[in-house]
């Protein structure tokens, strides 16, 4: 996929501010978009930085996938491992069966240079942290990759003693520690000694006399008269209009023939993508992320179907827009509130090539 000159030279270094009416998701896709032009800049850490900050966003499983591919060409095989390692797990079985075995061996690739580290602990929702840097809370549903050499491994949890080991791993191993937390011990200060009571001391009230309660107002057994405003009419409605019920049929027809045409041509169109991306994850070209402009095609032709299928159903919108505004003449009263009696009818012209539409309103 080609990139203009002027968007190569002006990526911000950090992400543009985000819309107020854009959702999580639809920020998660442009940050996505923003890693990828990045990429294509050789500027490895600004694209690392904005597939995690889509991730944090939308846990979309490729931002994993492809913040692995990213760690792995800025020579960071721990962050590699961790992120592929999720991918694996979270990538979906439809997507899995040809991107599956590049990013196995990028995993083993990466897999290769650091060691594996599990931690138990004998409290739920601990929390663990390596080097004084927090690693979630445990159960972890993946191990720990460290690069080798020694790391102080530190497990917390409110109310409990921490737990320090130092844990010492090599290329290529795994390990697991158990850990035990133990209840913090509580010291209680003894009680204030205390105070001699406070003698209660009477208090002398004085009362009012109390007020004599008004005199209620007689009541008069007289008529009241009130006078009800005479109802003001309704405007009377327009009459039935031919013109609109033959404009309205003729746009009804037109909008249905351009909705089947265009959800004809969509599926048609969806249906070559489709077997392009079969064919380039079939052949030797793969289509993977690490590679995204081999899918230019498909995913034009994607895109070309999807508006396609727009045009279609804006096709159908239009076409019951205007049947509804025919029945709606059809159906209302007249300025003296009577039904209008209508008909309508649709029939082939005798020269051909058109519909004749005649009725009476």
């Amino acid at each position: 996929m080609a990139v203009s000159g002027a968007l190569l030279c002006t990526l911000p270094a950090s992400a543009a501010a985000r819309s107020p009416d854009q959702s999580d998701r639809q920020w998660a896709a442009e940050l996505s978009q923003q890693a990828e032009v990045a990429l294509r800049q050789g500027r490895w850490e600004i694209a690392a930085a904005r597939y995690h900050e889509a991730w944090e966003f939308f846990r979309d499983p490729w931002f994993q996938c492809n913040l692995g591919g990213v760690y792995l060409e800025m020579g960071k095989p721990a962050e590699a491992a961790q992120s592929l390692s999720a991918c694996l797990r979270l990538l979906k079985p439809a997507n899995q069966k040809f991107a599956r075995p590049k990013i196995e061996r990028d995993l083993k690739e990466a897999r290769s240079k650091v060691g594996a580290l599990r931690v138990d602990v004998n409290v739920p929702d601990a929390e663990v942290f390596v080097n004084g840097k927090t690693r979630g809370k445990l159960p972890l549903e993946d191990p720990l990759f460290l690069d080798p050499g020694s790391h102080e491994v530190e497990v917390k949890a409110p109310g409990y003693v921490s737990d320090l080991r130092i844990a010492v791993l090599s290329a290529g191993t795994s390990m697991s520690i158990q850990m035990r937390l133990d209840p913090m011990r509580v010291e209680v200060a003894p009680p204030v000694s205390e105070r001699p009571p406070i003698e209660p001391k009477a208090l002398k009230v004085e009362s009012a006399p109390p007020k004599p309660l008004p005199t209620p107002p007689a009541i008069t057994k007289e008529p009241v008269t009130a006078t009800i405003p005479e109802r003001v009419a309704e405007p009377a409605r327009a009459p039935v209009r031919t013109a609109t019920i033959v404009t309205g049929f003729g746009l009804g027809v037109a909008g249905a023939v351009v909705g089947t045409a265009g959800v004809m041509a969509a599926s048609a169109t969806g249906n070559e993508a489709k077997e392009m991306y079969r064919a380039l994850a079939e052949g030797p070209a793969k289509c993977t992320p690490a590679a995204p402009g081999l899918c230019k095609d498909a995913e034009d032709k994607t895109d070309t179907a999807r508006m396609l299928m727009g045009v279609g159903v804006a096709g159908f919108a239009m076409s019951a827009v205007h049947g509804a505004l025919i029945v709606y003449e059809l159906l209302r009263p007249d300025s003296q509130g009577r039904k209008v009696a209508a008909s309508l009818s649709v029939q082939p012209a005798h020269d051909g090539g058109a519909l004749k539409v005649t009725g009476s309103f």
